[in-house]
């Protein structure tokens, strides 16, 4: 569960602050659920890799898995279809 504490945005006018867009909502989460939820997100990355639960072409937030790679993989899937 959150808190939410509306905090108002600085530089705006009078004005400004009877409408909603004077204002900014900041979600206070606690710190145990913080924790707990990058603990078990890292837990089911670690399975879907383990298991292979995750296809070849998924590059996002895979450990070895980059940008860089990610264009590697498509200009040889092109060079590969060029070729054919």
């Amino acid at each position: 569960m959150a808190g939410v504490v509306v905090l108002r945005k600085p530089g705006k006018t009078t004005d400004q602050y009877q409408t909603a867009g004077g204002y900014r909502p900041i979600a206070l989460l606690s710190t145990i659920g913080k924790v707990s939820e990058a603990l078990i997100g890292r837990r089911v990355a670690q399975a879907a890799e383990e298991n292979a639960l995750l296809p070849e072409g998924q590059m996002g937030n895979r450990p070895g898995r980059s940008t860089e790679v990610a264009i590697r993989f498509v200009t040889d899937a092109a060079r590969t279809a060029w070729q054919e």
